[in-house]
């Protein structure tokens, strides 16, 4: 049986902004053992995970491949030699929206060739941080949804946050395979005194789960001050949470590529 050589990972969270969701692509990177390609995404101007990362985010990136057809460059980040950084490009804002629009025909095909360049380029696993904002990216964002293997949507527990995913879920469910794909629910900054288990959001998943990231107020400090929280043993609580999630995701990408997940991960950082 044809396995993948590479499986993406897309991490969305429909229209409301700042639930954490580029705080946790940033710091799930840095569990890999293998070299991990994170595309930003920022189209928006929020270019979270590259600057957490230390890289530069003014250069030819995903963006400008996709909609101009230009190479885009890949940055190794200045924390973690096996963590590589593909910034969102030059390609911002409205522009970006009009541009996926005008080259609704030739994004998918571009989308493939770029997953198989990073392929190509010995990458195992590719995580996508895409923007709050997905009308930004139109039918870019929508390729994206269809092409990627896992899909992990990030929330907070609150009832603005829930109306969100329902929102998202009535929007782009029907674009996503419900025998090939997975799609898992991340409830960020959770606290149980909000929402209690919120086990009914097992309805938002497929083939997935639920995860629980607590509340850290030492991790929210870090990430104001741009710092990666694996870095730093006082984010006991986050990091803990996030191994967590890293192994669950490490066995779901593990299936994908028909290998041992200990092939994969060590989960030691």
């Amino acid at each position: 049986m044809l396995r993948p050589r590479i499986v993406s990972v897309m991490f969305v969270s429909g229209s409301k902004g700042g639930v954490g969701k580029s705080t946790l692509v940033a710091n799930l990177a840095m569990l890999f053992d293998v070299d991990v390609a994170v595309v930003d995404l920022g189209v928006d101007g929020n270019m979270s995970v590259s600057m957490l990362h230390g890289v530069s985010s003014d250069c030819p990136g995903f963006l400008d491949h996709v909609l101009l057809g230009i190479e885009a460059r890949v940055e190794r980040s200045k924390y973690a030699g096996n963590v590589y950084i593909v910034p969102p490009g030059r390609v911002r804002g409205f522009r970006a929206s009009i541009l996926s629009l005008a080259n609704k025909d030739v994004i998918k095909s571009r989308i493939d060739r770029f997953i198989s360049w990073l392929c190509d380029q010995g990458f195992q696993v590719a995580l996508f941080d895409t923007p709050a904002n997905a009308e930004l990216l139109s039918l870019l964002y929508v390729s994206l949804l269809y092409t990627c293997d896992i899909i992990n949507i990030v929330v907070e527990p609150s009832p603005l946050c829930l109306e969100t995913v329902q929102a998202w879920w009535d929007s782009f469910s029907r674009t996503i395979s419900r025998t090939s794909q997975i799609v898992n629910l991340i409830v960020n900054k959770y606290m149980k005194s909000m929402n209690g288990s919120l086990s009914y959001l097992c309805k938002y998943t497929i083939n997935g789960t639920v995860h629980k990231i607590p509340f850290d107020s030492y991790t929210l400090v870090l990430s104001n001050r741009c710092e990666l929280a694996v870095r730093y043993r006082e984010a006991e609580k986050f990091n803990k949470a996030l191994q967590s999630l890293y192994k669950a995701l490490a066995h779901q990408i593990s299936s994908y590529l028909g290998i041992s997940r200990q092939s994969i991960r060590k989960g030691r950082r």
